[in-house]
């Protein structure tokens, strides 16, 4: 009886001692957020048309705000970038009608690219280079 006590004993500390040396595995690093403050120009390709816009930008953290320079002036933006996507948006008064312009993209070092929706107008697509 002895015998089995003290086994039964050897084998609860031999599982406690593998229990206690496993180490859990590191939780992956967040990823680094791109850095899209600066001046920007974008090439936007629309049912209507290609446009050039300049955008300068200034993010904090993930939050991104600043001005859009379109043929209907200086607009603002807001939006956010979580590690290399990138969205903002922009309110135009265009002859009365108010359109929400969508803005969402991947950024790589001095570029950056996606699709935009133009409210009722339909989609494109953009591209970016830092000036």
């Amino acid at each position: 009886m002895k015998i089995i006590k003290l086994l039964s004993i050897a084998a609860m500390a031999a599982l406690l001692g593998a229990c206690a040396s496993t180490k859990a595995p590191a939780p992956a690093p967040a990823p680094v957020a791109a850095n899209v403050s600066g001046s920007w120009t974008l090439s936007v390709d629309t049912p209507m048309g290609a446009r050039e816009m300049k955008l300068v930008a200034t993010q904090t953290g993930g939050t991104l705000a600043g001005t859009m320079q379109t043929e209907m002036g200086e607009l603002p933006i807001t939006g956010t970038v979580t590690g290399s996507n990138v969205a903002f948006v922009m309110n135009v008064n265009a002859q009365g009608m108010d359109l929400k312009i969508d803005y969402a993209g991947t950024v790589e070092g001095d570029a950056m690219k996606g699709t935009v929706k133009l409210g009722d107008f339909g989609d494109g697509t953009w591209t970016g280079k830092r000036q």
